[in-house]
């Protein structure tokens, strides 16, 4: 790892992105963030469609919305992923409007504590996936 690529932003506050309505991208590789730096509903934005967050402490997958296309949280400490608690919507939600369905394509979990196979749960909820790295 280079030298000039590590951040050491620590912690985001709940507002951080408040202001920024039509925020698309957010890419915080190469930092120091964890469980406890990172407010539930930070990324929960409508406009965000791509989510970088590898190479930081994470334990568990952080929350974000339907919207969201591509997500990489490669390079952390993910033990275990739970479709259930990720889904940006209710598994017993009434399916048949596809404006509903979230539109993940990709998701970059290696590098993580994880091993396959994905689980049913995961697969079940992000139905657009068409790549998940591990």
């Amino acid at each position: 790892m280079l030298p000039w690529l590590v951040s050491s932003i620590l912690v985001l506050f709940r507002d951080y992105f408040k202001d920024f309505t039509h925020l698309a991208f957010v890419r915080l590789n190469y930092n120091q963030l964890s469980d406890k730096g990172v407010p539930k509903a930070v990324f929960n934005m409508t406009s965000l469609l791509e989510l970088q967050l590898a190479h930081n402490q994470l334990t568990v997958v952080p929350v974000f919305n339907n919207h969201l296309e591509h997500l990489h949280l490669n390079h952390n400490n993910i033990e275990s992923i739970n479709g259930t608690e990720i889904c940006p919507f209710s598994m017993t939600a009434d399916l048949s409007d596809d404006r509903l369905v979230p539109r993940l394509r990709y998701l970059r979990l290696d590098g993580n504590h994880l091993h396959p196979p994905i689980p049913m749960d995961v697969i079940m909820c992000f139905r657009h996936l068409h790549s998940i790295v591990i």
